[in-house]
Protein backbone atom coordinates (compact mmCIF):
# COMPACT_ATOMS: atom_id res chain seq x y z
CA UNK A 1 0.00 0.00 0.00
CA UNK A 2 1.97 3.09 -0.98
CA UNK A 3 1.62 5.91 1.28
CA UNK A 4 1.29 9.52 -0.88
CA UNK A 5 2.86 11.97 1.83
CA UNK A 6 6.00 13.21 1.37
CA UNK A 7 7.17 13.64 5.08
CA UNK A 8 6.70 11.37 8.27
CA UNK A 9 4.48 13.92 10.21
CA UNK A 10 2.47 14.04 6.89
CA UNK A 11 1.82 9.96 7.25
CA UNK A 12 0.47 10.75 10.60
CA UNK A 13 -1.55 13.54 9.24
CA UNK A 14 -3.06 11.14 6.61
CA UNK A 15 -3.90 7.82 8.91
CA UNK A 16 -4.97 10.38 11.77
CA UNK A 17 -8.17 11.93 9.25
CA UNK A 18 -8.33 8.58 7.36
CA UNK A 19 -8.09 6.14 10.73
CA UNK A 20 -8.99 8.19 13.32
CA UNK A 21 -10.59 6.06 15.99
CA UNK A 22 -8.12 2.67 14.66
CA UNK A 23 -5.21 2.01 17.17
CA UNK A 24 -1.84 3.12 16.00
CA UNK A 25 0.34 2.23 19.23
CA UNK A 26 -0.66 0.12 21.82
CA UNK A 27 2.69 0.11 24.63
CA UNK A 28 3.16 -2.39 27.83
CA UNK A 29 5.00 -0.85 30.47
CA UNK A 30 6.65 -3.27 32.48
CA UNK A 31 4.29 -2.96 35.42
CA UNK A 32 1.03 -1.54 35.29
CA UNK A 33 -1.91 -1.87 32.49
CA UNK A 34 -1.16 -0.68 28.87
CA UNK A 35 -1.85 2.47 27.16
CA UNK A 36 -2.96 3.57 23.74
CA UNK A 37 -3.38 5.79 21.32
CA UNK A 38 -5.65 5.77 18.36
CA UNK A 39 -4.18 7.89 14.77
CA UNK A 40 -6.53 10.28 15.47
CA UNK A 41 -5.40 11.01 19.35
CA UNK A 42 -1.71 10.71 18.78
CA UNK A 43 -1.96 12.85 15.86
CA UNK A 44 -3.89 16.17 18.05
CA UNK A 45 -0.83 15.22 20.43
CA UNK A 46 1.67 15.31 18.54
CA UNK A 47 0.01 18.70 17.08
CA UNK A 48 0.12 20.18 20.89
CA UNK A 49 3.51 19.60 20.87
CA UNK A 50 4.23 21.14 17.40
CA UNK A 51 2.38 24.02 18.35
CA UNK A 52 3.85 24.53 21.58
CA UNK A 53 7.61 24.08 20.09
CA UNK A 54 7.43 26.36 16.88
CA UNK A 55 7.72 29.54 19.52
CA UNK A 56 10.74 27.90 21.03
CA UNK A 57 12.19 26.53 17.78
CA UNK A 58 13.61 27.37 13.95
CA UNK A 59 13.40 25.44 10.94
CA UNK A 60 15.88 22.76 11.35
CA UNK A 61 16.88 23.45 15.42
CA UNK A 62 17.78 20.10 16.72
CA UNK A 63 16.10 19.51 19.32
CA UNK A 64 17.46 16.27 21.74
CA UNK A 65 14.91 13.90 22.42
CA UNK A 66 15.99 11.70 26.13
CA UNK A 67 12.16 10.31 26.60
CA UNK A 68 11.98 6.80 28.19
CA UNK A 69 9.92 4.20 26.04
CA UNK A 70 6.38 5.17 25.71
CA UNK A 71 3.39 7.06 24.18
CA UNK A 72 4.98 10.05 24.97
CA UNK A 73 8.32 9.48 23.06
CA UNK A 74 6.16 8.96 20.02
CA UNK A 75 4.36 12.61 20.58
CA UNK A 76 7.40 14.34 21.08
CA UNK A 77 9.15 12.45 17.92
CA UNK A 78 6.12 13.08 15.56
CA UNK A 79 5.56 16.45 16.78
CA UNK A 80 9.25 17.66 17.10
CA UNK A 81 9.12 17.13 13.29
CA UNK A 82 5.66 18.66 12.72
CA UNK A 83 7.21 21.71 13.87
CA UNK A 84 9.78 21.47 11.18
CA UNK A 85 12.72 21.02 13.87
CA UNK A 86 15.31 17.81 13.46
CA UNK A 87 14.36 15.32 16.17
CA UNK A 88 17.38 13.88 17.93
CA UNK A 89 16.19 10.47 19.58
CA UNK A 90 19.04 9.59 22.46
CA UNK A 91 18.85 7.15 25.33
CA UNK A 92 18.00 8.80 28.27
CA UNK A 93 21.04 8.33 30.74
CA UNK A 94 19.63 6.21 33.92
CA UNK A 95 21.20 9.24 36.11
CA UNK A 96 22.82 12.48 36.07
CA UNK A 97 26.49 11.13 35.77
CA UNK A 98 25.82 9.15 32.73
CA UNK A 99 25.39 12.05 31.03
CA UNK A 100 28.48 11.54 28.43
CA UNK A 101 27.10 10.38 25.49
CA UNK A 102 24.50 12.42 25.49
CA UNK A 103 26.50 15.63 25.84
CA UNK A 104 28.66 14.48 23.04
CA UNK A 105 25.71 13.92 20.46
CA UNK A 106 24.74 17.55 22.08
CA UNK A 107 28.00 18.71 21.15
CA UNK A 108 27.62 17.20 17.90
CA UNK A 109 24.76 18.14 16.95
CA UNK A 110 24.86 21.40 18.42
CA UNK A 111 20.88 21.32 19.87
CA UNK A 112 19.39 24.21 21.47
CA UNK A 113 16.93 22.30 23.75
CA UNK A 114 16.53 19.20 25.20
CA UNK A 115 13.46 17.24 26.73
CA UNK A 116 13.01 14.38 28.55
CA UNK A 117 14.67 13.09 31.93
CA UNK A 118 17.91 15.02 32.98
CA UNK A 119 17.69 17.33 30.19
CA UNK A 120 18.55 20.32 32.47
CA UNK A 121 21.49 18.53 33.39
CA UNK A 122 23.17 19.80 29.86
CA UNK A 123 22.48 23.10 30.63
CA UNK A 124 26.35 23.68 30.35
CA UNK A 125 26.57 23.17 27.33
CA UNK A 126 23.91 25.68 26.36
CA UNK A 127 21.46 23.04 25.86
CA UNK A 128 17.69 24.44 27.23
CA UNK A 129 15.10 21.81 29.05
CA UNK A 130 11.60 22.34 27.35
CA UNK A 131 9.16 21.14 29.74
CA UNK A 132 6.16 20.73 27.24
CA UNK A 133 2.91 22.21 28.02
CA UNK A 134 -0.31 22.08 25.76
CA UNK A 135 -2.77 24.49 27.65
CA UNK A 136 -6.00 24.76 25.66
CA UNK A 137 -5.63 28.05 24.52
CA UNK A 138 -2.73 27.33 21.94
CA UNK A 139 -4.09 26.39 18.72
CA UNK A 140 -3.40 22.46 17.66
CA UNK A 141 -1.88 23.51 13.69
CA UNK A 142 -1.31 20.62 11.63
CA UNK A 143 1.91 18.92 11.61
CA UNK A 144 4.24 20.66 8.90
CA UNK A 145 7.82 19.58 7.41
CA UNK A 146 9.92 20.09 4.86
CA UNK A 147 10.24 17.56 2.48
CA UNK A 148 13.63 18.28 1.57
CA UNK A 149 14.66 19.14 4.67
CA UNK A 150 16.22 16.33 7.33
CA UNK A 151 13.92 14.26 9.92
CA UNK A 152 15.99 12.84 12.58
CA UNK A 153 19.52 12.25 13.32
CA UNK A 154 20.54 8.68 13.87
CA UNK A 155 23.18 8.39 16.00
CA UNK A 156 25.88 5.57 16.03
CA UNK A 157 27.00 2.89 18.27
CA UNK A 158 30.43 4.33 19.14
CA UNK A 159 32.43 5.92 21.54
CA UNK A 160 31.26 8.56 24.02
CA UNK A 161 33.87 11.04 22.94
CA UNK A 162 32.93 10.63 18.98
CA UNK A 163 29.75 9.61 18.41
CA UNK A 164 28.27 10.22 14.64
CA UNK A 165 24.75 11.97 13.74
CA UNK A 166 23.45 9.94 10.38
CA UNK A 167 21.40 13.11 9.01
CA UNK A 168 18.34 11.47 7.87
CA UNK A 169 16.04 13.43 5.51
CA UNK A 170 12.08 12.49 4.88
CA UNK A 171 12.90 11.32 1.40
CA UNK A 172 15.46 9.00 2.30
CA UNK A 173 13.26 7.66 5.62
CA UNK A 174 10.36 7.28 3.68
CA UNK A 175 12.08 5.36 0.82
CA UNK A 176 13.45 2.58 3.08
CA UNK A 177 10.14 2.22 4.71
CA UNK A 178 9.16 1.60 1.20
CA UNK A 179 11.68 -1.26 0.87
CA UNK A 180 10.73 -2.67 4.43
CA UNK A 181 6.99 -2.48 3.25
CA UNK A 182 8.02 -4.72 0.25
CA UNK A 183 10.43 -6.91 2.02
CA UNK A 184 8.19 -7.67 5.22
CA UNK A 185 4.96 -7.95 2.45
CA UNK A 186 3.11 -5.26 4.55
CA UNK A 187 -0.81 -5.32 3.94
CA UNK A 188 -4.05 -4.96 5.45
CA UNK A 189 -3.60 -7.37 8.21
CA UNK A 190 0.02 -6.45 9.38
CA UNK A 191 0.27 -6.44 13.13
CA UNK A 192 3.61 -5.43 14.21
CA UNK A 193 5.13 -6.12 17.67
CA UNK A 194 8.36 -5.32 19.67
CA UNK A 195 10.16 -4.33 22.03
CA UNK A 196 13.62 -2.81 20.46
CA UNK A 197 14.45 0.76 21.76
CA UNK A 198 12.91 3.49 20.54
CA UNK A 199 15.85 5.59 19.98
CA UNK A 200 17.78 2.65 17.29
CA UNK A 201 17.54 2.70 14.11
CA UNK A 202 15.39 -0.63 14.43
CA UNK A 203 13.10 -0.50 16.85
CA UNK A 204 12.24 3.46 15.71
CA UNK A 205 12.35 3.14 11.99
CA UNK A 206 11.03 -0.71 12.00
CA UNK A 207 8.96 -1.00 14.67
CA UNK A 208 7.15 2.55 14.89
CA UNK A 209 7.87 4.48 11.75
CA UNK A 210 6.96 0.62 9.53
CA UNK A 211 3.75 -0.10 10.59
CA UNK A 212 2.71 3.87 10.42
CA UNK A 213 3.94 3.67 6.53
CA UNK A 214 1.27 1.41 6.06
CA UNK A 215 -1.36 2.63 8.47
CA UNK A 216 -0.84 -0.65 11.07
CA UNK A 217 -1.04 -1.40 14.20
CA UNK A 218 2.24 -1.78 16.69
CA UNK A 219 2.47 -3.10 19.91
CA UNK A 220 5.68 -1.93 22.06
CA UNK A 221 7.02 -3.00 25.06
CA UNK A 222 10.31 -1.83 27.00
CA UNK A 223 13.42 -3.12 26.21
CA UNK A 224 14.18 -3.91 30.09
CA UNK A 225 11.21 -6.12 29.82
CA UNK A 226 12.40 -8.21 27.32
CA UNK A 227 15.61 -8.84 28.34
CA UNK A 228 14.60 -9.51 32.08
CA UNK A 229 11.36 -11.57 31.08
CA UNK A 230 11.73 -12.41 27.27
CA UNK A 231 8.78 -14.65 27.29
CA UNK A 232 6.78 -11.08 27.80
CA UNK A 233 8.10 -10.11 23.95
CA UNK A 234 6.56 -14.20 23.02
CA UNK A 235 3.30 -13.78 24.92
CA UNK A 236 2.67 -10.04 23.39
CA UNK A 237 2.98 -11.51 19.43
CA UNK A 238 0.96 -14.41 20.68
CA UNK A 239 -2.07 -12.41 21.94
CA UNK A 240 -1.99 -9.76 19.70
CA UNK A 241 -1.54 -11.84 16.52
CA UNK A 242 1.42 -10.20 15.44
CA UNK A 243 2.49 -10.68 11.59
CA UNK A 244 5.86 -9.29 12.11
CA UNK A 245 7.90 -8.94 15.20
CA UNK A 246 11.70 -9.46 15.31
CA UNK A 247 15.79 -8.39 16.32
CA UNK A 248 18.81 -9.25 16.05
CA UNK A 249 20.49 -13.00 16.95
CA UNK A 250 20.66 -13.16 20.62
CA UNK A 251 17.50 -12.20 21.52
CA UNK A 252 16.32 -14.90 19.76
CA UNK A 253 19.03 -17.21 21.71
CA UNK A 254 18.05 -15.24 24.96
CA UNK A 255 14.58 -16.84 24.22
CA UNK A 256 15.57 -20.07 23.77
CA UNK A 257 17.91 -19.99 26.84
CA UNK A 258 15.34 -18.11 28.94
CA UNK A 259 11.76 -19.11 28.22
CA UNK A 260 10.74 -21.77 30.70
CA UNK A 261 8.98 -24.66 29.69
CA UNK A 262 5.78 -23.88 31.47
CA UNK A 263 5.41 -20.83 29.61
CA UNK A 264 5.38 -22.60 26.26
CA UNK A 265 1.35 -23.66 26.52
CA UNK A 266 0.23 -19.35 26.51
CA UNK A 267 1.87 -19.40 23.13
CA UNK A 268 0.16 -19.47 19.44
CA UNK A 269 2.60 -18.00 16.79
CA UNK A 270 0.01 -19.41 13.56
CA UNK A 271 -0.27 -15.42 12.71
CA UNK A 272 3.79 -15.13 12.74
CA UNK A 273 4.60 -14.68 9.26
CA UNK A 274 7.66 -12.46 9.46
CA UNK A 275 10.60 -12.73 12.01
CA UNK A 276 13.48 -10.58 10.82
CA UNK A 277 16.41 -11.32 12.52
CA UNK A 278 19.49 -8.75 11.66
CA UNK A 279 21.32 -6.09 13.37
CA UNK A 280 24.58 -8.39 14.06
CA UNK A 281 25.66 -12.24 12.56
CA UNK A 282 22.67 -14.04 11.89
CA UNK A 283 23.44 -17.95 13.09
CA UNK A 284 22.28 -20.92 11.61
CA UNK A 285 22.55 -22.49 15.17
CA UNK A 286 20.13 -20.03 16.59
CA UNK A 287 17.72 -19.92 13.82
CA UNK A 288 17.68 -23.91 13.79
CA UNK A 289 17.43 -24.02 17.57
CA UNK A 290 14.50 -21.55 18.09
CA UNK A 291 12.47 -23.35 15.49
CA UNK A 292 13.15 -26.41 17.45
CA UNK A 293 11.99 -25.08 20.90
CA UNK A 294 9.26 -23.47 19.22
CA UNK A 295 7.91 -25.58 16.24
CA UNK A 296 5.08 -26.78 18.65
CA UNK A 297 3.28 -23.66 19.13
CA UNK A 298 3.24 -22.59 15.41
CA UNK A 299 6.29 -20.89 14.39
CA UNK A 300 7.52 -22.08 11.15
CA UNK A 301 10.93 -21.82 9.72
CA UNK A 302 9.73 -19.95 6.90
CA UNK A 303 8.93 -16.90 8.96
CA UNK A 304 12.41 -16.13 9.67
CA UNK A 305 13.61 -13.07 7.48
CA UNK A 306 17.50 -12.33 7.65
CA UNK A 307 18.15 -8.95 7.04
CA UNK A 308 21.26 -6.87 6.64
CA UNK A 309 21.24 -2.81 7.37
CA UNK A 310 22.96 0.03 8.90
CA UNK A 311 21.90 3.41 10.22
CA UNK A 312 24.23 5.20 7.12
CA UNK A 313 21.41 3.48 4.91
CA UNK A 314 18.77 4.53 6.94
CA UNK A 315 17.92 0.45 7.86
CA UNK A 316 17.48 -1.93 5.91
CA UNK A 317 19.44 -2.60 2.67
CA UNK A 318 19.18 -6.53 2.03
CA UNK A 319 16.75 -8.92 3.26
CA UNK A 320 15.86 -12.67 2.04
CA UNK A 321 12.29 -13.51 1.11
CA UNK A 322 9.28 -14.11 3.16
CA UNK A 323 7.66 -16.92 0.15
CA UNK A 324 11.15 -19.32 1.34
CA UNK A 325 13.11 -20.48 4.15
CA UNK A 326 16.24 -18.67 5.30
CA UNK A 327 18.94 -20.09 2.91
CA UNK A 328 21.75 -21.60 4.49
CA UNK A 329 25.29 -22.41 2.59
CA UNK A 330 28.24 -24.83 3.79
CA UNK A 331 31.69 -22.87 2.80
CA UNK A 332 35.25 -24.20 2.70
CA UNK A 333 36.24 -22.77 5.68
CA UNK A 334 40.25 -22.44 4.38
CA UNK A 335 38.57 -21.02 1.07
CA UNK A 336 37.03 -18.62 2.93
CA UNK A 337 39.64 -17.32 5.20
CA UNK A 338 41.34 -16.38 1.96
CA UNK A 339 38.79 -14.43 0.57
CA UNK A 340 36.52 -16.46 -1.21
CA UNK A 341 33.36 -18.85 -0.57
CA UNK A 342 33.33 -22.19 -1.98
CA UNK A 343 31.04 -24.39 -1.19
CA UNK A 344 31.30 -27.75 0.23
CA UNK A 345 31.11 -30.76 -2.00
CA UNK A 346 30.11 -34.35 -0.86
CA UNK A 347 33.63 -36.02 -1.26
CA UNK A 348 35.03 -33.15 1.33
CA UNK A 349 36.90 -33.82 4.59
CA UNK A 350 37.50 -29.89 4.80
CA UNK A 351 36.38 -27.67 7.58
CA UNK A 352 33.33 -25.72 6.73
CA UNK A 353 31.51 -22.83 7.89
CA UNK A 354 27.71 -22.27 7.75
CA UNK A 355 26.55 -18.68 6.65
CA UNK A 356 22.94 -17.95 6.10
CA UNK A 357 21.56 -15.74 3.06
CA UNK A 358 20.97 -12.29 3.51
CA UNK A 359 18.77 -12.04 -0.06
CA UNK A 360 19.25 -9.02 -2.21
CA UNK A 361 18.59 -5.01 -2.38
CA UNK A 362 14.68 -3.74 -2.60
CA UNK A 363 14.01 -0.56 -4.14
CA UNK A 364 16.02 0.14 -6.86
CA UNK A 365 18.88 0.09 -4.11
CA UNK A 366 22.46 -0.97 -5.12
CA UNK A 367 24.76 -3.35 -3.61
CA UNK A 368 28.44 -4.06 -4.73
CA UNK A 369 31.09 -6.04 -3.53
CA UNK A 370 34.59 -3.87 -3.28
CA UNK A 371 38.03 -5.12 -3.31
CA UNK A 372 41.10 -3.40 -3.48
CA UNK A 373 41.46 0.09 -5.18
CA UNK A 374 37.59 0.38 -5.57
CA UNK A 375 37.52 -2.67 -7.80
CA UNK A 376 34.76 -5.05 -8.61
CA UNK A 377 34.60 -8.03 -6.82
CA UNK A 378 33.48 -11.41 -8.81
CA UNK A 379 30.82 -13.87 -7.47
CA UNK A 380 32.32 -16.04 -4.72
CA UNK A 381 34.97 -13.05 -3.67
CA UNK A 382 34.89 -11.41 -0.25
CA UNK A 383 35.44 -7.51 -0.24
CA UNK A 384 33.54 -4.91 1.16
CA UNK A 385 29.51 -4.48 0.72
CA UNK A 386 29.41 -0.51 -0.53
CA UNK A 387 25.54 0.18 -1.19
CA UNK A 388 24.38 3.21 -3.44
CA UNK A 389 20.56 4.11 -3.68
CA UNK A 390 18.06 6.82 -2.31
CA UNK A 391 17.91 5.06 1.35
CA UNK A 392 21.27 6.50 1.93
CA UNK A 393 21.94 9.02 4.00
CA UNK A 394 23.73 12.18 2.63
CA UNK A 395 26.34 12.93 5.40
CA UNK A 396 27.49 12.73 9.23
CA UNK A 397 25.83 15.71 10.45
CA UNK A 398 28.58 18.21 10.25
CA UNK A 399 30.99 15.95 9.81
CA UNK A 400 32.97 16.72 6.68
CA UNK A 401 36.04 14.24 7.21
CA UNK A 402 33.97 11.18 8.45
CA UNK A 403 31.35 12.21 5.77
CA UNK A 404 33.94 11.52 2.84
CA UNK A 405 35.64 8.67 3.45
CA UNK A 406 32.39 6.87 4.61
CA UNK A 407 29.77 8.29 2.28
CA UNK A 408 32.28 9.22 -0.89
CA UNK A 409 33.34 6.43 -2.50
CA UNK A 410 33.72 5.87 -5.73
CA UNK A 411 33.94 2.10 -8.28
CA UNK A 412 37.28 2.26 -10.07
CA UNK A 413 35.38 0.89 -13.27
CA UNK A 414 32.16 2.86 -14.67
CA UNK A 415 29.37 3.39 -15.39
CA UNK A 416 28.12 3.19 -11.73
CA UNK A 417 25.57 4.60 -9.66
CA UNK A 418 28.33 7.82 -8.67
CA UNK A 419 29.32 8.16 -4.82
CA UNK A 420 28.83 4.51 -2.88
CA UNK A 421 28.30 4.23 1.11
CA UNK A 422 30.90 2.21 2.49
CA UNK A 423 29.69 -0.16 5.21
CA UNK A 424 32.83 -1.30 6.41
CA UNK A 425 31.26 -5.24 6.36
CA UNK A 426 32.44 -7.86 4.24
CA UNK A 427 30.46 -10.27 2.00
CA UNK A 428 30.47 -11.60 -1.59
CA UNK A 429 27.54 -12.85 -4.01
CA UNK A 430 27.11 -16.37 -4.20
CA UNK A 431 24.42 -17.69 -6.56
CA UNK A 432 22.26 -14.36 -6.26
CA UNK A 433 22.15 -13.96 -2.66
CA UNK A 434 24.46 -11.59 -0.49
CA UNK A 435 26.25 -13.33 2.37
CA UNK A 436 27.79 -11.36 5.00
CA UNK A 437 31.00 -12.71 6.18
CA UNK A 438 32.55 -10.27 8.98
CA UNK A 439 33.29 -6.63 8.99
CA UNK A 440 36.53 -4.75 8.21
CA UNK A 441 37.37 -3.30 11.43
CA UNK A 442 37.08 -6.55 13.70
CA UNK A 443 38.89 -8.84 11.57
CA UNK A 444 41.47 -10.65 13.35
CA UNK A 445 44.35 -11.90 10.74
CA UNK A 446 46.88 -14.40 12.52
CA UNK A 447 49.68 -16.50 10.58
CA UNK A 448 48.01 -14.68 7.28
CA UNK A 449 44.67 -16.08 8.09
CA UNK A 450 41.38 -14.09 8.09
CA UNK A 451 39.48 -14.91 11.93
CA UNK A 452 36.25 -13.34 12.19
CA UNK A 453 35.45 -12.48 15.78
CA UNK A 454 32.00 -13.33 15.97
CA UNK A 455 32.98 -17.62 14.63
CA UNK A 456 35.33 -17.61 17.46
CA UNK A 457 32.67 -15.99 20.32
CA UNK A 458 30.58 -18.72 19.24
CA UNK A 459 32.59 -21.59 19.79
CA UNK A 460 33.88 -19.57 22.76
CA UNK A 461 30.25 -19.46 24.22
CA UNK A 462 29.25 -23.28 23.24
CA UNK A 463 32.87 -25.11 24.77
CA UNK A 464 31.37 -24.67 28.20
CA UNK A 465 27.60 -24.78 29.46
CA UNK A 466 28.55 -22.06 32.43
CA UNK A 467 29.39 -19.33 29.73
CA UNK A 468 26.84 -17.07 28.27
CA UNK A 469 28.26 -14.45 26.16
CA UNK A 470 32.13 -13.36 24.39
CA UNK A 471 33.58 -11.39 22.87
CA UNK A 472 36.86 -11.80 20.73
CA UNK A 473 39.48 -9.02 19.56
CA UNK A 474 43.22 -9.44 18.26
CA UNK A 475 46.08 -8.00 20.07
CA UNK A 476 49.57 -7.31 18.96
CA UNK A 477 51.68 -8.68 21.78
CA UNK A 478 55.12 -9.13 21.20
CA UNK A 479 54.67 -8.04 17.64
CA UNK A 480 52.41 -11.12 17.21
CA UNK A 481 48.73 -10.68 16.26
CA UNK A 482 47.07 -12.99 19.51
CA UNK A 483 43.74 -13.72 19.86
CA UNK A 484 42.32 -12.79 23.18
CA UNK A 485 38.91 -13.37 24.73
CA UNK A 486 37.05 -11.96 27.24
CA UNK A 487 33.44 -14.21 28.24
CA UNK A 488 30.60 -13.76 30.79
CA UNK A 489 29.42 -16.11 32.99
CA UNK A 490 26.08 -17.37 33.69
CA UNK A 491 25.06 -15.98 36.96
CA UNK A 492 24.16 -19.20 38.14
CA UNK A 493 27.66 -20.53 38.12
CA UNK A 494 29.06 -17.58 40.01
CA UNK A 495 29.37 -19.94 43.33
CA UNK A 496 31.20 -22.61 42.15
CA UNK A 497 33.30 -21.45 39.21
CA UNK A 498 35.99 -23.80 37.92
CA UNK A 499 37.91 -20.76 36.01
CA UNK A 500 40.66 -23.52 34.89
CA UNK A 501 38.17 -25.78 33.82
CA UNK A 502 36.84 -23.21 31.72
CA UNK A 503 39.98 -22.09 30.62
CA UNK A 504 40.97 -25.02 29.41
CA UNK A 505 37.90 -26.15 27.17
CA UNK A 506 37.64 -22.86 25.65
CA UNK A 507 41.44 -23.60 24.21
CA UNK A 508 41.02 -26.92 23.54
CA UNK A 509 38.17 -26.03 21.52
CA UNK A 510 39.19 -23.35 19.47
CA UNK A 511 42.02 -24.83 18.42
CA UNK A 512 39.89 -28.28 17.58
CA UNK A 513 37.68 -26.04 15.48
CA UNK A 514 39.33 -23.20 14.10
CA UNK A 515 43.29 -24.28 15.11
CA UNK A 516 43.73 -21.18 17.41
CA UNK A 517 45.71 -20.78 19.76
CA UNK A 518 43.78 -18.60 22.39
CA UNK A 519 46.04 -15.92 24.10
CA UNK A 520 44.00 -15.26 26.79
CA UNK A 521 40.77 -15.80 28.30
CA UNK A 522 39.06 -13.10 30.94
CA UNK A 523 35.56 -14.43 32.79
CA UNK A 524 33.58 -11.74 33.83
CA UNK A 525 30.18 -10.89 35.46
CA UNK A 526 27.21 -10.81 33.60
CA UNK A 527 26.19 -7.30 31.51
CA UNK A 528 30.00 -6.66 32.09
CA UNK A 529 30.83 -6.49 28.23
CA UNK A 530 30.03 -3.42 26.46
CA UNK A 531 27.38 -3.28 24.00
CA UNK A 532 25.08 -0.91 22.32
CA UNK A 533 21.68 -0.27 22.60
CA UNK A 534 20.74 -3.03 20.14
CA UNK A 535 22.69 -5.77 22.07
CA UNK A 536 25.68 -5.84 20.09
CA UNK A 537 29.09 -6.45 21.63
CA UNK A 538 31.26 -3.25 21.10
CA UNK A 539 35.06 -5.17 20.45
CA UNK A 540 36.80 -2.05 19.81
CA UNK A 541 35.80 -1.27 23.62
CA UNK A 542 37.04 -4.51 24.95
CA UNK A 543 40.09 -3.95 23.28
CA UNK A 544 40.60 -0.81 24.83
CA UNK A 545 39.34 -1.87 28.46
CA UNK A 546 41.50 -4.93 28.22
CA UNK A 547 44.53 -2.90 27.33
CA UNK A 548 44.16 -0.64 29.96
CA UNK A 549 43.26 -3.12 32.64
CA UNK A 550 39.62 -2.03 32.96
CA UNK A 551 38.27 -5.58 33.12
CA UNK A 552 38.09 -6.94 36.62
CA UNK A 553 38.06 -10.83 35.94
CA UNK A 554 36.44 -12.93 38.23
CA UNK A 555 39.24 -14.92 40.45
CA UNK A 556 41.95 -13.32 37.94
CA UNK A 557 40.91 -15.02 34.92
CA UNK A 558 42.05 -17.74 32.82
CA UNK A 559 45.46 -17.60 31.40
Amino acid sequence: MPASPDTLPGLLERWGRERPHELAYRFRPHSGDPTEHSFGSLRERARQVASALRARVGPGDRVLLLEPPGLRFLELFFGIMGAGAVAVPLAPPRAPRNLSRVAAAARVSRARWAVGPHADALSDLGVEAWIPSNPSSDPALALEADPAGLAFLQFTSGSTGTPRGVALGHRQVLHNLGQISEAFAFDDETVVAGWLPLQHDMGLIGNVLGPMFVGRPCHLMPPESFLMRPGKWLSMVSEVGATVSGGPDFAWAHCVEHVRERELTNFDFSSWRVAFSGAEPVRPSTLGRFVERFASVGFRRSAFLPCYGLAEATLLVASGSVTRDPQVARFDAEALASGRLKEESPESQRALRALVGHGGPHGGQQISIVGAEGHPCRDGEIGEIWVAGESVAGAYFEDDPATAATFGAGLAVEPGPGRYLRTGDLGAWWRGELYVTGRTKDLIIVGGKNVYPQDVEAWVVSSHPDLRASAVFGMEIDDVERVVAVAEVERRALRHLDVAEIGRRARETLFREEGLALHDLVLLRPGAIPRTTSGKVQRRACRSAYESGGFHGLEGGSK
